[in-house]
C-alpha cells in the first residue's frame, strides 16, 4: 500500500471543510429526505455488490473484481434509492394563508348631551 503524501490529504481536508461550512440550512426537508434515501440505497447496493462478488466467484477473487462489483452495486442501489425517494419523500404543503383582516367598522357618532 502506498503512503499518502501531505498534499492529497490536505486537499481532501480542505474540500471536506468547505462542504461542512455550507451546511444543510438552504435545503428543504424533501431534498434532505431524497439525499438520505438515495445515499442509503447506494451504500446498501455497494455492500451487496462487493460481498456478492467475493462470495459468488468460485476462483480466487482480486481486489479489482470486488471493487467493480461494489461500484456496480452502488450505481444500481443509487438508482433504486432515487426511485424510492420520489415515492417516500413528499412535498411539504405550505401553511394556509392568514385570515383576511376584519373589516373596519367606523365608531358610532358621539351622543349629544343636552342641558347639562
Amino acid at each position: 500500500m502506498r503512503k499518502l503524501t501531505k498534499a492529497p490529504s490536505g486537499i481532501a481536508l480542505a474540500l471536506l471543510a468547505a462542504g461542512g461550512l455550507t451546511g444543510c440550512g438552504p435545503m428543504s426537508q424533501r431534498l434532505m429526505c431524497q439525499m438520505g434515501v438515495t445515499g442509503t440505497g447506494a451504500v446498501l447496493g455497494a455492500l451487496g455488490g462487493g460481498i456478492g462478488t467475493a462470495q459468488i466467484e468460485k476462483e480466487p477473487v482480486t481486489n479489482g473484481e470486488i471493487a467493480a462489483g461494489a461500484a456496480a452495486g452502488m450505481a444500481a442501489g443509487a438508482l433504486v434509492g432515487m426511485g424510492l425517494s420520489y415515492l417516500i419523500c413528499h412535498e411539504e404543503e405550505p401553511p394556509p394563508p392568514p385570515p383576511p383582516p376584519a373589516p373596519h367598522v367606523p365608531a358610532p357618532p358621539p351622543t349629544e348631551r343636552r342641558g347639562g
